[in-house]
Formats: C-alpha cells, sequence, structure tokens
C-alpha cells in the first residue's frame, strides 16, 4: 500500500514538471512573437551584406593586375594565343629567312609562266600569294602556297620579287625559280624616276599653270601587270587618311606619300592630292570611299574620270582606258 502511494506520488510530480516546462514554453514563444522585430532583422542583415562586399572590393583592389593576368594566361583558358609572348614573336620573325635561298641547284623554270607581282608575307606563310601569268593559256590568277599553278607544279615559296615551283612532272621532283622580269622592273623604276623628275619640275611652277582638267589614254594590260607589281607597296606603305574642311565635313580621301608608288605616279597623283569624287559620285564619308572602290575595281570599264584637290584647287583627270 504504501509502495502504491509512493508511486502516485511519483507520477504526480512528473505530471507537475511537464505542466510548468509546457507553461514556460508557451510564456518564451509569445515573448518572442510579441517582442519580434522584422525591420531589425532586415538591417542587420543587410548591414552584414555590405560589409561583406565591401570587404571583398577591398580585396580585389589589393590584387595586383598583372599577376592576375599572368595566372589567367597560364590556366590555358586562351590555349596557345595565351604562350605568345612579344619578344619570341619578334625573335621568331627576325630569324625567318625572307630572302631567296642561294641554293645553286635552283634553276630557272623552263615552263612558259611569267611572275606578275607576289604579297611575300613569308616565304612559307598562308596568306602569301604570287600573281602568275599562264602565257600558253593566256591567264592570270593568283595562286597561294600550295596550290597547283599548272599541270603537277605547285607553288612552294613567295619572295618579294619571285617564287619557288615545285615541279612534280621530272623524276624526282625539283624545285625551280620564277623571277619577275627585270625588264618590267627597270620599266617601272624609269617611269618613277621620269615621273619624279616631272613632278619636281611642276612643284617649282607657280600653282596657276596646273590645268583644271586633263585626259589621260592607259593601256589596260599595262595598267592591271603595274598594279599588281605595285599591290604589295600600295598595302605595306600608303597610308590613306581621310581629309575634312574647315568645318569637319568629309571631303575625300588622302595619301602624304602616295607619289612614291609608281602606278599612282603613272596615273598623274602627288603626295598630298585629295581625290575628291569618281564619276561625279562625290566623297562624303568613309563608307562612301568603300562603295566606290567596290563600284569600280572593274578593269573593263572604258573610262573613269576622278576629282581631286591640288594645293587646294580642283582638278579633273579622265582615263580613257584602251585594249
Amino acid at each position: 500500500m504504501v509502495r502504491v502511494l509512493e508511486i502516485k506520488r511519483l507520477f504526480f510530480l512528473v505530471h507537475v514538471i511537464l505542466t510548468v516546462a509546457i507553461v514556460l514554453s508557451l510564456c518564451f514563444f509569445f515573448y518572442k512573437i510579441y517582442t519580434y522585430e522584422p525591420s531589425q532583422k532586415i538591417g542587420n542583415k543587410l548591414s552584414e551584406q555590405i560589409v561583406a562586399e565591401e570587404s571583398r572590393t577591398n580585396e580585389l583592389i589589393n590584387i595586383d593586375a598583372k599577376s592576375l593576368f599572368d595566372k589567367i594566361l597560364k590556366s590555358g583558358l586562351f590555349g596557345s594565343a595565351g604562350k605568345w609572348n612579344e619578344d619570341d614573336a619578334q625573335k621568331k620573325a627576325e630569324e625567318e629567312n625572307k630572302e631567296p635561298p642561294t641554293d645553286d641547284t635552283l634553276e630557272d623554270t623552263q615552263l612558259n609562266l611569267k611572275l606578275i607581282g607576289t604579297i611575300a608575307l613569308s616565304p612559307k606563310d598562308r596568306f602569301s600569294c604570287a600573281f602568275i601569268e599562264n602565257s600558253d593559256k593566256r591567264i592570270t590568277a593568283a595562286f597561294a602556297i600550295g596550290q597547283e599553278v599548272t599541270d603537277q607544279v605547285f607553288l612552294e615559296e613567295v619572295y618579294p620579287k619571285e617564287v619557288i615551283l615545285l615541279n612534280k612532272k621530272s623524276n624526282p621532283p625539283k624545285k625551280e625559280r620564277l623571277k619577275i622580269e627585270d625588264k618590267s622592273l627597270d620599266l617601272l623604276s624609269a617611269k618613277a624616276d621620269e615621273k619624279t623628275t616631272k613632278s619636281d619640275a611642276k612643284e617649282t611652277a607657280p600653282s596657276s599653270a596646273e590645268p583644271k582638267s586633263k585626259q589621260m589614254d592607259l593601256n589596260r594590260d599595262e595598267i592591271v601587270q603595274d598594279f599588281f607589281a605595285s599591290y604589295a607597296d600600295l598595302i605595306t606603305r600608303v597610308k590613306p587618311e581621310v581629309y575634312k574642311d574647315a568645318e569637319g565635313k568629309v571631303v575625300g580621301i588622302t595619301a602624304k606619300n602616295i607619289g612614291e608608288i609608281p602606278l599612282a605616279g603613272k596615273l598623274g597623283f602627288k603626295d598630298g592630292d585629295v581625290l575628291t569624287a569618281v564619276n561625279d559620285e562625290v566623297i562624303d564619308s568613309k563608307e562612301k570611299i568603300i562603295d566606290l572602290i567596290k563600284k569600280y575595281s572593274d578593269v573593263t570599264l572604258p573610262a573613269v574620270k576622278v576629282s581631286i584637290l591640288r594645293n587646294g584647287n580642283p582638278m579633273e583627270i579622265t582615263y580613257k582606258i584602251q585594249d
């Protein structure tokens, strides 16, 4: 009987303790609900985020840009481009042999081919090419490295004034030279000297002596040949510039050193001439220049008229193109 009473008291005590715990939990829960302030919590989180962002910004500012750049390159993200080094590239370019080989075993080709001109970036550069005339087929075309020039004859190397051909007709295949004819070069040099002399003589005369318009008769085949011979100099030495008037309006295109190109001298251009129109189509923007180049690049045109400014005076030159 005594034991039963003790058990009952124990269960009653446990019941009282649980009841008190539940009451305290409820009181604490309601206290949190009534004392909760959302704005304060959000403000604290925002301040923590701002502090974190500022610390990250400070870390980024303290990072050495060059070391970071070097790490990105070494990571291989940009492939072989990331391994490029200016000094190594310059040494490699200097080491490349851009002069024709002096091997006496190379003979001049006996094929009926004529070298008109070359674009020689380096002997075997994939962007190098040669303009070669096949006299048998009366065809002139541009050939890239490795391309077949004629039957079983391939372009092997390109230099400023000659190319190396790989003739697979012979057994075993052999390399042969094809040079630009010396007569063509002498002719261009003589014409350049003649134009230079005439230009010097004209420059000593007053500007009023310049005619306002003139006509020139040109041979189509000769102009094409001169163009190919001067092409490399045109794209590497001449630096065209947009010419603007006092109000900043585009009125044409000019080049300070155009007189150095024999073809330009043959066409009557001088250093500082401003090309303002072609066939009365005015050059008033950079886009117009590109449009005119595309439109009048056809060598079959019978005539072309250009308008220029020379020493501030307008001039017109009409080219009659004959076959």
